[in-house]
């Protein structure tokens, strides 16, 4: 039996509340899940993001994770940093919701060697890992 407690939080001061609760607590963290495609050649060439989505979760089943939350950015290139799924995991980052990251290929969530750095720089400041399947490498060392 699982149980679930639902929230509703209307205003930023009740939000910030909420946050500083949950990292009181000894809640286990969420692996976020990050898929993004840009291009339907990238959907055509295997990459769309139900496979990725499926990858991901197979990924996150044998390492057992079991608290994970899925980030898509469908239609947006790498380039853009203002894709809603992307910007949402920076923030559950930066509230210490979020503390392993799960991609397919690094080129799924960052394009270039600043924007990869000021990401990886995140996750080292919040005690975060990466872990890129297809590259078999990450900040776990796996």
């Amino acid at each position: 039996m699982t149980n679930k407690l639902s929230v509703t939080v209307k205003t930023n001061k009740g939000r910030q509340k909420l946050l500083r609760l949950f990292k009181q607590t000894k809640m286990p963290k969420i692996v976020g899940l990050y898929s993004r495609i840009a291009t339907q050649s990238q959907r055509a060439n295997g990459l769309s993001i139900p496979r990725q989505k499926g990858c991901l979760a197979e990924e996150a089943r044998m390492r057992n994770f079991t608290n994970v939350r899925y980030y898509t950015d469908n239609g947006y290139s790498a380039n853009d940093p203002n894709r809603p799924g992307y910007k949402k995991l920076l923030s559950d980052i930066k509230n210490g919701v979020v503390d392993t990251v799960i991609v397919y290929s690094c080129d799924r969530i960052v394009r270039n060697l600043k924007d990869s750095i000021l990401f990886q720089e995140l996750l080292d400041s919040h005690k975060g890992r990466f872990i890129s399947i297809t590259q078999r490498k990450g900040s776990d060392g796996k």
